[in-house]
């Protein structure tokens, strides 16, 4: 993964990868990023020393958050003394969007490591070390406002109350730190920047798992609607919806593993059919539950199918199964990605212009990938600007060294009000154009001061 992120043209998130980068490099210049609500401040708290690396370094953050989300799989089936425990690695590394969501800037891998490093607390009964951990969970991403409660559910279920005030450590510390910057104690709800009716429209209920394959492939997905199916019937065998029964092995996994991966399913499926918070219907978001998409796959199968085998005959399954899941993230992508259209000319702009832009000049753009290819600080205005800021300062003439404009022809008109005449009356010369083959136009423009 880590030779597929060094060559990989594009990541899996678009333009949310760049600007997670972008929040986490500067992060030591700008510290008021360490609460950026977007941005997600442990992400960036935690991956910000990676992210000085340059766009790899904060890639490299997320493999490492993948591969020690799968040891502690590992280690919480070595507690459930399941066979065959080393399937959990092919499982889920292999799915096809856990995949090419570890090659990525976003947010999905930190959240799915603290759900399930949290749960292996829980599993041995470090239930002071699990509750402060799991406390930080929201600030990784905002849908840990309704996976904390699944844990304070399961301490009441078997009686431990004094870890539940442990649970809010996270919202105080963070409350207490954002007070002293300067925001509001409740500043992760006054600062939200998620609105009610998302700007991205709404579809069907089911439009996401429509994408099955993108997200576990048909092999993992057999196996994932076989392994709830023996979960719940253990879950009722054992009569484990009974609160007031202790909790087995299969009430854990129930409470623990399936119930936040559940929860989380179904919030996304619910708020992008309904067009609520900000949700555009993406299949990536789901990467923060995978560990326990594998786990509850792994303990299930191995439950009820697998230890009644002869070992032989479960070895063969497995290698049959691991034949064809191995194969899935390969069979629509092809590793390293390439880039097309629109960033492919950005590439080759930013390629070509790089080595002769001066050091002191100003760059406007719509895309904010080119800033990330000229590798610039989008957050110094001196330097860089989005077009939104071109024709305020075209009128009071306010840019007194070389200026370049990289204008597209996708938004730069229609989203940012400027056209190619605004830039002639501003005294811009074309220097190249470069085209995709199709009708998108990247055009560079240049005036010198």
């Amino acid at each position: 993964m880590t030779y597929f992120s060094i060559y990989n043209e594009i990541a899996e998130g678009g333009l949310d990868n760049y600007w997670h980068y972008f929040f986490s490099k500067y992060a030591p210049q700008y510290p008021d990023f360490f609460l950026h609500h977007w941005g997600k401040p442990v992400f960036i708290l935690l991956s910000t020393s990676f992210a000085q690396f340059g766009f790899i370094g904060i890639k490299v953050f997320n493999i490492l958050c993948g591969l020690i989300a799968t040891i502690y799989c590992y280690k919480i089936l070595i507690l459930l003394k399941i066979p065959f425990k080393w399937t959990i690695l092919p499982l889920l590394i292999f799915s096809p969007l856990y995949f090419i969501v570890l090659q990525s800037a976003l947010t999905e891998p930190l959240f799915s490591l603290i759900l399930i490093a949290t749960i292996y607390f829980y599993f041995t009964e470090k239930f002071f070390l699990g509750s402060i951990l799991i406390s930080f969970i929201l600030f990784s991403r905002s849908e840990g406002t309704f996976i904390i409660p699944c844990f304070l559910v399961y301490l009441m279920i078997i009686k431990q109350w004094k870890y539940i005030p442990l649970l809010f450590t996270g919202f105080i510390v963070y409350g207490i730190v954002g007070k002293l910057m300067g925001h509001d104690f409740l500043w992760f709800f006054t600062e939200n920047p998620y609105q009610l009716k998302s700007p991205y429209g709404h579809g069907h209920f089911m439009d996401i798992l429509a994408r099955y394959d993108a997200i576990w492939g048909l092999p993992f997905l057999i196996v994932l609607c076989v392994s709830v199916s023996i979960m719940i019937f253990l879950f009722i065998k054992h009569k484990q919806f009974l609160f007031w029964k202790p909790i087995n092995e299969t009430g854990k996994i129930f409470f623990l593993v399936f119930t936040p991966s559940f929860i989380y399913l179904v919030f996304h499926l619910y708020v992008w059919h309904f067009g609520l918070c900000g949700s555009a219907g993406l299949e990536r978001v789901l990467a923060s539950v995978f560990p326990g998409f594998a786990l509850l796959s792994i303990w299930s199968i191995n439950k009820l199918m697998l230890s009644r085998f002869p070992r032989l005959l479960s070895l063969s399954f497995i290698l049959i199964f691991f034949y064809f899941h191995i194969q899935t993230p390969f069979q629509k992508l092809s590793y390293p990605l390439k880039s097309w259209g629109a960033e492919r000319c950005i590439i080759d702009a930013t390629t070509w212009i790089k080595s002769s832009l001066p050091e002191n000049c100003m760059i406007y753009y719509a895309y904010p990938n080119i800033i990330f290819e000229l590798d610039r600080n989008p957050f110094d205005k001196s330097h860089n600007n989005e077009l939104f800021a071109f024709k305020e300062h075209c009128k009071s003439n306010s840019i007194s060294i070389p200026s370049f404009v990289f204008w597209d022809s996708n938004y730069s008109e229609s989203t940012c009000g400027v056209s190619i005449k605004d830039l002639e009356d501003c005294h811009y010369t074309f220097v190249k154009d470069f085209t995709d083959g199709g009708d998108f136009h990247l055009k560079i423009y240049k005036r010198d001061h």
